[in-house]
């Protein structure tokens, strides 16, 4: 059985306090009264006074995306505020290295607004289904901006100053293609660098098949289409 620990609990909070920078995103029956996730112990509510908040949650309201672009906009605001010169973009599943954020950072220093970490740089592209998407997403950003993108959905992303306070401060961008696409036609300049990216440590694609359509629907409607009449 867990039993708290004081002083275990304090260590893991000193991060958070010093920087004054945290982000919890509460997702169960408990997240309706927003009192903590142990409200029904902490407030010794029985099954009948529980069961409200039951019949009220609705597992289906689940927006994962909408979630990703929250948390991206609160990391940059936070970046924005604290003045820092770069902020980068990474996967959470260990698939991105961190060895080659100096090297990403020294690309930037050329004159760049956004380098990507790219699996493509120097090596060839198969042509596996997601590859085969992955081309073809490329060749919208190519046609619409005609600045070419050899790995536009590579998760890997340096963001200098300037766009930093894009996120923080115009509109709340998600973390994909999509977004790179808007930012070129806005004047952003890209580079990529050659990494590599590993097989992911934990968890698992969200891009199965039908999804997978569905993502490369809405990817190309929004570059080929939407982006010309956004203005932000």
């Amino acid at each position: 059985m867990y039993q708290f620990n004081r002083d275990e609990y304090e260590k893991r909070m000193e991060w958070y306090r010093d920087a004054r920078f945290g982000m919890f995103i509460h997702w169960g029956l408990y997240s309706i009264p927003a009192r903590g996730e142990w409200i029904r112990s902490t407030e010794e509510m029985t099954i009948e006074e529980y069961q409200k908040y039951f019949e009220e949650f609705d597992a289906r309201d689940f927006k994962p995306r909408e979630w990703a672009r929250m948390a991206k906009q609160a990391g940059m605001k936070y970046a924005y505020r604290k003045g820092y010169r770069y902020a980068i973009q990474f996967d959470g599943d260990g698939q991105h290295r961190p060895e080659y954020i100096e090297a990403m950072r020294q690309k930037m220093e050329e004159g760049y607004d956004i380098v990507i970490g790219s699996r493509f740089v120097t090596e060839k592209k198969g042509w596996s289904a997601r590859m085969i998407g992955s081309r073809v997403i490329g060749s919208a950003i190519r046609l619409t901006t005609g600045t070419r993108v050899t790995d536009p959905t590579s998760g890997m992303r340096m963001f200098n100053r300037k766009m930093i306070g894009e996120f923080a401060l115009n509109l709340n961008y998600g973390p994909e293609p999509d977004t790179v696409s808007f930012l070129i036609k806005q004047g952003a300049r890209v580079a990529e660098l050659q990494v590599t990216i590993d097989e992911r440590l934990e968890g698992e694609s969200y891009l199965k098949p039908l999804t997978a359509i569905h993502y490369m629907a809405r990817m190309l409607i929004s570059i080929l289409m939407i982006q010309n009449f956004r203005k932000r």
